[in-house]
């Protein structure tokens, strides 16, 4: 413990002993974190060290946080809708609150979903990188790479820092590329902004900001407000979005690098739609840009392009076989030569240009003449092995080309057998760890969140359904086999119960206790009566009060008490009977 117990819980900088204060970032280490979000000093699966929150997200908080076995800086993103929950103070359990079980788990496991298909896209440095993603304390964490950048707007509001169209083409072609492999796995950002594309220390473009998708539809348990200057409009006026909206999003970030403005607000298009670019800054811009610039950034989806692909077949044609379609709208006129930035420089921030390779004739004709040379060889070759080889006898010929081995100089069944890869040229790969799956039907969900080699050997998928037999919090089914070998990362998914399916309860005061009685014991209710005294005034057997609230859902076989207008004179009592 005393290798972290003296480090600043927000840059993760060791501090002095007797003082509270960071000399590094100024941080009052002796401000409490108060609930629901973690007690700073917790540690997540003995190896994550949570400091103190940094941000918050609509599905949740990231805190600052220190790799105890690396002692690398990291980021930890807890899945924490804070209106469906409760964590009492200085504890880390979470505690779901009542009649939001099924929308907190649905949005567990859509987070869990999420931040696993962010691991498996490491590769893709415009995106976080995931180390873990973990199960613990009722709700999931992802542990991210601690990233040292600014937002794009931020970067933006220096004159200095508008960029050319080619500069632009650059720096955002792996950023489009990473949306492009995230689209074909199911997800989408659909929160592109200039806040959440973010300009690194190492100079290039990263995309931050994921939250999952109910943070866009349940406004009611995941409350998030659209910017209204780069979200589409269908994300704004509750449309349905998809692939379109993230195309929209990405070019109204690069409209902004164009012309150091925000994008036109999606409201004040919808009454003239229009998009217009300074005249200075369409002088200069290839046609090319402009028409991308207008297909991708049209205000309705179905005259927008679709995917991240048909955006970079023309923002790249080079790169792809089939030409970019032309597009009709009005656009302003420019016509000047257009050329992308060598693809090797995606850095965002200005560097010195390489120099110029100096060339001269001399050189150029020395290739040319090297070039000739080795074609007219090759073709010689080829034209002595299929044609004159059987034709003529040069011994020392033959043996000047015998270790060209592509050459068809033997037999037919010979020139057959070289050309059959052999178990030496063909590419081993490594063979997996194997990894028995152990039988979790006796387990709860808590000991499945708390198993560290579940996660560690398997690619663990967690679902949750309701069900009538099974206990709530208990697994249901797995989906591999007790007892069989399997390598190691394989996909196991558990299915654990969230408990009885509920259904709603209906009003029904003022009804016939007859009639209501009917009508909730077929939606799943345990019925109970009390009878009320009645002075005459009160309609002699219809229904008072409810004794649960309507319009809730509560679990089948939930019992409820209807209150009941007696006959004239004192009832009282509670009574079970349907008469």
């Amino acid at each position: 413990m005393a290798s972290f117990q003296h480090l600043c819980m927000c840059c993760m900088q060791p501090m002095h002993e007797d003082s509270p204060l960071c000399p590094h970032c100024g941080y009052d280490n002796a401000q409490p974190q108060r609930a629901p979000y973690l007690p700073k000093g917790a540690i997540l699966s003995g190896r994550y060290l949570v400091g103190k929150v940094i941000a918050l997200s609509p599905d949740g908080v990231v805190y600052a946080g220190q790799d105890l076995q690396t002692m690398q800086t990291v980021q930890i993103r807890e899945y924490l809708p804070e209106k469906l929950i409760d964590r009492a103070e200085g504890e880390s359990e979470v505690h779901v609150r009542l009649q939001t079980e099924l929308v907190y788990q649905s949005g567990m496991g859509a987070f869990s979903s999420l931040w696993q298909t962010l691991q498996k896209n490491a590769t893709h440095p415009s995106l976080p990188q995931v180390y873990a993603v973990l199960f613990l304390n009722g709700t999931v964490y992802a542990v991210c790479a601690a990233l040292e950048s600014i937002s794009l707007r931020e970067y933006m509001q220096q004159p200095e820092h508008v960029l050319s169209w080619n500069d632009c083409c650059t720096a955002f072609k792996p950023l489009l590329r990473a949306l492009s492999a995230l689209h074909a796995q199911g997800v989408e950002h659909l929160a592109i902004s200039a806040s959440t594309v973010c300009v690194g220390a190492d100079g290039k473009l990263h995309l931050e900001g994921f939250s999952i998708p109910q943070c866009k539809s349940d406004l009611a348990a995941f409350h998030t407000l659209p910017d209204p200057r780069y979200a589409p409009i269908e994300l704004q006026s509750g449309g349905r979005p998809g692939t379109y909206s993230d195309v929209y999003g990405i070019m109204a970030v690069l409209y902004l690098c164009l012309t150091g403005k925000e994008p036109p607000c999606v409201a004040d298009r919808a009454v003239s739609d229009e998009l217009t670019l300074p005249v200075e800054l369409a002088r200069t811009l290839p046609p090319q840009a402009i028409d991308t610039l207008y297909a991708a950034m049209q205000l309705y989806p179905q005259r927008r392009l679709h995917t991240m692909e048909e955006l970079m077949e023309r923002l790249y044609p080079n790169e792809y076989a089939v030409p970019p379609a032309s597009f009709d709208g009005a656009r302003p006129s420019a016509d000047p030569e257009f050329e992308l930035l060598p693809e090797e420089d995606e850095t965002l921030f200005d560097t010195e240009p390489a120099p110029k390779k100096e060339t001269s004739a001399g050189l150029l004709g020395l290739e040319a003449f090297l070039a000739i040379l080795v074609i007219g060889t090759m073709l010689f070759c080829t034209l002595y092995s299929t044609v004159l080889y059987q034709k003529m006898e040069i011994p020392l010929l033959d043996s000047i080309l015998a270790p060209l081995t592509f050459l068809p100089l033997n037999s037919e069944e010979e020139t057959t057998a070289t050309t059959r890869p052999t178990a030496e040229t063909e590419e081993n790969e490594p063979e997996k760890e194997q990894v028995t799956v152990p039988n979790l039907m006796q387990s709860s969900y808590s000991d499945i969140t708390a198993n560290v080699s579940l996660s560690r050997n398997f690619d663990l998928q967690i679902e949750f359904e309701a069900n009538d037999t099974v206990r709530k919090n208990a697994v249901i089914r797995q989906s591999l086999s007790a007892g069989q070998r399997v390598p190691q990362g394989t996909t196991l998914t558990v299915t654990i119960s969230s408990g009885k399916p509920t259904v709603e309860l209906r009003d029904v005061v003022g009804l016939s206790y007859m009639d209501a009685y009917e009508m909730l014991t077929d939606d799943g209710f345990e019925v109970k009566k009390v009878l009320l005294e009645n002075d005459g005034t009160h309609e002699v057997g219809t229904v008072y009060t409810m004794s649960l609230v309507a319009g809730l859902s509560f679990e089948k076989g939930t019992s409820v008490t209807l209150s009941v207008w007696d006959a004239t004179g004192f009832a009282g009592g509670e009574n079970t009977d349907t008469d």
